[in-house]
């Protein structure tokens, strides 16, 4: 059974989105340091609201789910067995 090497995925995923969203990503999912943030602590230290953050967030989920599809389901097919 191959096992999948999920930093790489989310390369591959996150490579087309602009460098705002990826960094609302990486410190929302805790990606490079371990500890996700608040939707509100990434709002104050880019002057922007919380429901901003969250939209943008959302516009990155799109491009993902519109232009990664058959990556997200190969993912998920292996949590399904």
């Amino acid at each position: 059974m191959e096992t999948t090497n999920y930093k790489q995925v989310y390369a591959k995923i996150t490579k087309g989105l602009s460098p705002k969203i990826q960094a609302i990503f990486e410190r929302r999912f805790g990606i490079k340091t371990g500890e996700p943030e608040t939707l509100e602590s990434i709002g104050q230290s880019l002057k922007i609201t919380r429901e901003r953050v969250r939209q943008i967030e959302e516009a990155g989920f799109n491009h993902i789910r519109k232009n990664h599809k058959d990556t997200l389901e190969a993912v998920l097919a292996e949590f399904k067995t």
